[in-house]
């Protein structure tokens, strides 16, 4: 299912955060995300798909896109219409990083330097420095 925002719905810019800790927009953008045309739209997406595939990269490798696909269209994730494969991988973590047991059968792995760390403390290391990149961006 696709829809037309970056938004998780796990909002902190309405409790002053300068950016959002869940889509990681600016509060300004989304205040006025409503008002963008698709040009504006484009370049937030454009920013928050380069910053989290900075990330990520860093923990995990996206072995096959298309199992990834299959889970998310399975688990019926809601991504919105500008989705990479490394927000497919980021959001199906964020979901599901207290839940599942192999993650190769999802078409990812993590790199091997972190292969110490749960899925949990992975994903929080990896919200924690997107967070940061878009704080620094701002």
């Amino acid at each position: 299912m696709l829809i037309d925002t970056p938004c998780i719905g796990i909002c902190s810019s309405v409790y002053g955060d300068p950016i959002c800790r869940g889509c990681k927009r600016t509060a300004k953008e989304v205040i006025d995300w409503n008002r963008y045309n698709s040009g504006e739209k484009s370049v937030v997406y454009q920013r928050l798909q380069a910053q989290m595939a900075l990330v990520l990269v860093q923990y995990i490798e996206i072995f096959n896109p298309e199992v990834l696909q299959e889970k998310i269209i399975t688990l019926n994730i809601r991504l919105h219409s500008q989705v990479s494969d490394t927000e497919r991988a980021f959001h199906v973590l964020r979901l599901g990083a207290n839940k599942i047991k192999n993650l190769n059968s999802f078409g990812l792995r993590i790199k091997p330097e972190y292969a110490d760390l749960s899925l949990t403390v992975l994903f929080n290391e990896m919200d924690a420095k997107i967070y940061a990149l878009a704080s620094t961006a701002q």
